[in-house]
């Protein structure tokens, strides 16, 4: 009896230390989306993003409602270690990401055609 009181106290307490971990890892070959809650209306929700400069260019960061949705450090498509070499640049996807999240592409992901259509040097 001892052993089952044992086991399910044990798997009580992993339960409780189960919630919302923030991202650790911010790798810049890829999107880092920092909350994992989904937008059921996003007509309700203001999308707005900043630029930010990182070594050698510049990146990008999406908020939904003012909070923080997505950090790109780098260029999102290709592989390496590239950041943006503009701010302008960095915006064009910002706001090509922006308009999927409004159109509720999930996740919006970017694809390298879409990059060479707005002019990004990567």
């Amino acid at each position: 009896m001892k052993l089952i009181s044992c086991f399910f106290i044990c798997l009580w307490l992993l339960a409780c230390n189960e919630g919302e971990k923030p991202v650790t890892e911010n790798r810049r070959d890829t999107v880092s989306v920092v909350t994992t809650s989904v937008m059921e209306n996003v007509s309700e929700n203001t999308l707005s993003f900043k630029t930010f400069t990182v070594s050698g260019g510049w990146g990008y960061d999406i908020f939904v409602n003012d909070k923080l949705y997505i950090h790109q450090p780098g260029i999102p498509a290709i592989s390496g270690d590239k950041s943006f070499v503009s701010e302008e640049e960095a915006g064009k996807v910002a706001n090509l990401m922006i308009l999927k999240i409004k159109n509720n592409t999930m996740p919006p992901a970017v694809a390298v055609s879409e990059l060479d259509s707005l002019g990004i040097q990567y």
